[in-house]
């Protein structure tokens, strides 16, 4: 409930009209605690013990979302994310609830898009009426308003965030900045697509990518059970750095989508490759890096995340899915199999022929400096 939001079901309520109005609120499932606890007390403070939430249609938890679309999707693919957890749970109250006109607690002294706001304006998306009681109340009036009458208001107004949405797309800011300006700073906009269709794109549109992306993630799930079933370490942009390229141990990377059809064709073959590899280097029979058995298989979902910029230059990932070896203690390029053929024992081969020759190169280099030394 923002400040708007809370101001007018307080008016609501002194004139005996809350109980036949329908109050709904939106769950993103990415809010801040101190939004949580605020829809607590503001159900206490309002008797609203019945209030209907709308979240995502597939999802209640936060973690039953990423497993649904990832655990970056609104960073990814920001209008995509907007869509399925806001833009479609809020269309689906309207039309559940059959409402014809929706109040809102937006003001223009809130700045951005909303500056121009009239008391009453069409949704151009659905035809529906939109009014906007307070769009000429200050934000010291709305402030007034709601200590006078000891609303709950969400705490973090105390520190800082003159308007709180999703914990990815809020920071603190100054007064002077303006009430919106800590709202998806740097991303141009102050909207997030309830009240502002951002995207060029259609609903329909909009609906159909996302399923794409749930039936990717319906076999993402599983691929990540199996590929951790076999020892295979999952990598995110955050871990690159420590795990593939710090790493005590050669790394065999396959960077893929969930959503390339080619990549879910390859995966039992990666996994098979995987497979022999780990059982050799346990046995004793695998690849060698200095005499020793050591290599680790690893992947990177290149959907949700990227080749940190520092390793950029040297991962150049134009196809999917790809395969590189990074040497472990080797100052050079990592290697990427060019191979047409991905086949299990081409791919194997491909392996066993770098490491050896890898390790040669350093020997020699190390037998090399031996000899220069002992000649000083």
């Amino acid at each position: 409930f923002g400040l708007g939001g809370l101001s007018m079901t307080h008016m609501l309520q002194k004139l005996g009209l809350l109980s036949d109005a329908k109050i709904i609120t939106i769950d993103t499932l990415h809010l801040f605690n101190e939004t949580y606890s605020q829809l607590d007390d503001v159900k206490t403070f309002f008797g609203l013990q019945d209030l209907q939430v709308y979240r995502n249609r597939y999802a209640t938890t936060r973690t039953e979302f990423e497993a649904q679309y990832g655990s970056k999707l609104w960073k990814v693919d920001p209008a995509l994310y907007d869509f399925v957890a806001k833009i479609e749970p809020t269309k689906r109250a309207l039309d559940n609830l059959h409402i014809m006109a929706w109040i809102t607690g937006r003001r223009k002294s809130q700045g951005g898009e909303r500056i121009g706001l009239q008391l009453f304006e069409m949704d151009a998306a659905d035809g529906r009426l939109k009014i906007n009681p307070m769009a000429n109340w200050q934000r010291e009036d709305v402030w007034n308003y709601v200590k006078r009458n000891k609303l709950p208001y969400n705490k973090l107004h105390d520190k800082g965030y003159q308007s709180v949405g999703d914990i990815h797309s809020t920071q603190a800011v100054e007064v002077s900045e303006g009430e919106r300006a800590g709202r998806f700073k740097g991303e141009n906009r102050t909207e997030c697509g309830i009240h502002h269709h951002h995207s060029s794109e259609s609903v329909e549109g909009l609906a159909k990518r996302a399923e794409r992306i749930r039936t990717a993630y319906k076999w993402e799930r599983a691929a990540q059970e199996r590929a951790s079933s076999i020892g295979i370490a999952k990598v995110t942009e955050e871990s690159f750095g420590l795990v593939v390229m710090d790493s005590p141990e050669t790394i065999l990377l396959e960077a893929y989508s969930p959503l390339c059809p080619h990549c879910r064709n390859f995966e039992p073959t990666f996994n098979e490759i995987a497979k022999k590899l780990i059982a050799r280097g346990k046995a004793g029979s695998g690849p060698k890096v200095d005499g020793k058995d050591h290599l680790r298989v690893a992947r990177l979902n290149l959907f949700e995340n990227s080749v940190p910029q520092e390793y950029s230059k040297i991962f150049t990932i134009d196809s999917y899915p790809s395969m590189y070896l990074v040497m472990k203690g080797m100052k050079r390029m990592p290697i990427r199999f060019n191979g047409k053929d991905r086949d299990e024992q081409t791919v194997l081969k491909w392996v066993e022929d770098q490491v050896t020759f890898a390790s040669r190169n350093k020997a020699d280099a190390a037998a090399m400096h031996a000899a220069i030394a002992a000649g000083h």
